[in-house]
Formats: structure tokens, C-alpha cells, sequence
């Protein structure tokens, strides 16, 4: 596993190409997959915040070492400095930088939902580590890159994601919340 590889959670477009990004150090965090599992962190506000304004975002956290199958950069280097989406009242306020979306409103939402997969994630089963911090495996579900998401379930990235407090219904499956570990 690379220890150096870093991440970006990115929302594409159906032909693959980043609509809005955001930059983990804007949030408080730390660039690396591990650190944006947090359930309850600024970052996965911010990401869930992208998820609700559609209502079937594609999402993909982005990692540095991915490249295409024709070997060109991939898709975290692709993204462009306006594609960056920096929420007030979520960003760092020690991070130089300025919002430059409204605040969102703070409204949780209990399901994560696949509508490509038909599957779902429960927020309310979502365990806690050892120090006792909820632990999302959305970052997971949706990484690619190279060499740090081999052998994990990255089968969401690029599916069509959003949130609803509304349980999907009876023909939907419920992915594991601990599947990332």
C-alpha cells in the first residue's frame, strides 16, 4: 500500500470529467483516505452538502496515483483551482483561503443511497473505532487509487449517490457500515 498517496472527494459529470471538488485541508484534514473516514468531520459535511444539491452526484474520492487505461494523468489531476467548492462556516479558519459557497444548512440525513447499485448505507449503524469517532466507509466505497484502494470495495466510485432521510425501500440492500476495516 502506498503510504504517500492523497485524495481528493470529486463530483463527475456522466462522462467522467470533475464538476466540483473539495480539498481536505480546506476542511481541517489530513490529505490521506484514512483521515477523511470521519463521519461527523467538516469534510464529510462538505460532502454530503455536494450529494444533497442534485440528488444523484457521482461521486469519487480521487487518489494522486490513479492514471487512465491510455496511461494519462488521472482524475485528481484534472482538477482545476475553480472546480474547488470551500463551504463558510466548514473551512478551517486557519487554512488561507476564503469560502466560496454559503454556509449549508446542517441537515442530517440518515441514508446514503446508490441509486445505480441499489444499495444503501444506514448512518445510524456506522460503528466507532477505538478512540470512539464514528467512521464512515463512503471515502472507501468510492476511492480509486491505484496501489491504496487494491483489495478494498471501492464499487460506488462513480455511481450516482445522494441522501434521504427515507428508508429506500424493501428491494434495496444495505452495505455493511464497517466494510472499509
Amino acid at each position: 500500500m502506498s503510504m504517500g498517496q492523497y485524495f481528493n472527494p470529486v463530483i463527475v459529470d456522466p462522462s467522467g470529467r470533475p464538476l466540483r471538488a473539495l480539498n481536505p485541508a480546506d476542511y481541517g484534514t489530513g490529505l490521506k483516505l484514512s483521515t477523511h473516514t470521519r463521519a461527523d468531520s467538516a469534510l464529510m459535511t462538505a460532502v454530503e452538502t455536494l450529494l444533497t444539491l442534485d440528488g444523484g452526484a457521482r461521486l469519487v474520492w480521487a487518489g494522486d496515483e490513479d492514471t487512465t487505461d491510455d496511461d494519462q494523468p488521472g482524475l485528481y489531476w484534472r482538477i482545476e483551482p475553480h472546480h474547488f467548492v470551500r463551504f463558510a462556516g466548514l473551512i478551517d479558519p486557519e487554512e488561507p483561503v476564503e469560502p466560496n459557497a454559503e454556509a449549508p444548512a446542517l441537515t442530517r440525513h440518515r441514508y446514503l443511497c446508490n441509486a445505480d447499485k441499489r444499495q444503501y448505507l444506514d448512518k445510524n449503524h456506522l460503528g466507532s473505532d477505538d478512540h470512539g469517532i464514528r467512521r464512515s466507509p463512503l471515502p472507501w466505497l468510492t476511492a480509486e487509487g491505484a496501489t491504496a484502494t487494491s483489495g478494498r470495495h471501492t464499487t460506488w466510485a462513480r455511481d450516482r449517490i445522494y441522501l434521504t432521510n427515507d428508508h429506500p425501500g424493501p428491494a434495496w440492500t444495505e452495505v455493511p457500515a464497517l466494510l472499509w476495516i
